[in-house]
């Protein structure tokens, strides 16, 4: 499920935002 999916990744983007990543958006394109 692709939603099921996205919600999955959304803690990783929060590592990678606090890790200095904020403009690495998979959602940018």
């Amino acid at each position: 499920d692709l939603a099921q999916a996205a919600f999955d990744f959304l803690p990783t983007r929060a590592r990678l935002d606090i890790a200095g990543w904020p403009d690495v958006d998979i959602f940018a394109h």
